[in-house]
């Protein structure tokens, strides 16, 4: 049955008319790397094997159907927990493209929204959207360009800033006046007790998911971004929840607290502001959190932390932006880029490369100190 389907998905591929009239180099070479992305992406969708009128062409038929196999079986799964893709719609961004005689590479951005719809289920997003870098290889054939090798970027980092090292910055804070107005008030020590806002928690990880390539402003420019920006991102969260600082040695765990405007050469934040390591031993310490044991005790507001080696050293962040009547959550992080997206789906991807992943399940307190 899969040898038929690949025959016949060949065979539409090679009968469908490319381009009504000759396209430069260039234009080509997008066209191509831009079709195996929408073509994956509306297969997550529908288990029609014929492809839509866009310009797909054998050379790159096999990409298409080496993916088929485990796109069917996503599918598959996700039927069983009663989820399914209903649409997606997909935007380019960032795109280089180098041609060097017969070879060339096409490397872009993919910032893709995916809609939900999850069957018996109140509560669930209407959409996950997530941004992916992917890199096209490409060889010059007779009368066209064939497609070599296709990179897509990891999901995950799989490795944060940790006890005894700094995450890297990548940019610097914004000075415009608007952003600005959004800085959580992270400079205040705090003796009282107070009270966690879950739900500025949520709306701002919800806002500053991404780039800005949909319905968000992107990063919060009033924050200094790192290589690794996902503990960065929960810190900042939570800030905006409520968190107030616990100032104290940079490099100790029990403090937490960030700088807008460090003095040269000072360090601008506590390394438990965006090592996830770290982050954790602060929750521990200071008591603004506790662990539990299953992942439909976690709430929105909360956040999920990930061992990928089970190594007892945490190497991700991320916060739960969603849950369901079913009591599934879905977690919106930085590096890479993600807006709610199903626990099970990303658990799947993770156990691929990780199979001993283990979880930090932190239920905040709503009151802490």
């Amino acid at each position: 049955m899969r040898l038929l389907a690949k025959l016949v998905l060949v065979s539409l591929l090679i009968a469908v008319p490319v381009f009504s009239q000759p396209v430069d180099d260039e234009t080509r070479l997008r066209q191509i790397a831009h079709a195996v992305i929408l073509e994956e992406n509306r297969l997550a969708t529908s288990s029609d094997h014929a492809p839509v009128l866009r310009p797909l062409h054998a050379a790159f038929a096999d990409e298409v159907w080496q993916r088929m196999p485990e796109i069917e079986t996503e599918r598959a799964e996700r039927a069983l927990r009663g989820l399914r893709y209903t649409s997606s719609t997909t935007e380019f961004r960032d795109e280089q493209l180098q041609i060097d005689g017969d070879a060339a590479t096409v490397s872009f951005i993919e910032a893709t929204r995916i809609a939900l719809d999850v069957e018996g289920a109140t509560g669930a997003p209407d959409a996950t959207e997530y941004e992916k870098p992917h890199v096209f290889t490409f060889r010059r054939t007779t009368d066209d360009w064939q497609l070599i090798e296709h990179k897509p970027g990891a999901d995950f980092p799989f490795a944060d800033a940790g006890d005894d090292q700094q995450a890297t910055e990548t940019g610097s804070a914004s000075d415009n006046s608007q952003v600005l107005m959004e800085r959580a008030p992270v400079q205040t020590q705090a003796y009282a007790i107070s009270t966690l806002s879950r739900s500025a928690i949520v709306n701002y990880a919800l806002k500053y998911w991404g780039s800005g390539m949909y319905d968000n402003r992107g990063y919060n420019t009033a924050y200094r971004t790192f290589t690794n920006d996902c503990t960065n991102f929960i810190s900042q969260g939570v800030a905006n929840g409520g968190w107030t600082a616990v100032t104290g040695w940079y490099q100790s765990d029990d403090a937490w607290w960030y700088t807008f405007y460090p003095f040269p050469l000072a360090p601008g934040q506590s390394y438990t502001w965006a090592g996830a390591q770290n982050w954790s031993n602060f929750v521990a310490r200071r008591g603004r959190g506790y662990l539990v044991s299953t992942m439909s005790e976690l709430s929105p507001g909360d956040v999920l932390q990930i061992d990928f080696q089970n190594d007892s050293h945490i190497d991700h962040s991320m916060i739960v932006t969603a849950k369901d009547s079913k009591g599934t959550i879905y977690l919106t992080y930085h590096t890479v880029n993600y807006k709610n997206r199903e626990f099970f789906e990303m658990d799947r991807v993770i156990k691929k490369t990780s199979p001993n992943v283990k979880y930090w399940r932190w239920k905040l307190n709503d009151k802490f100190y």
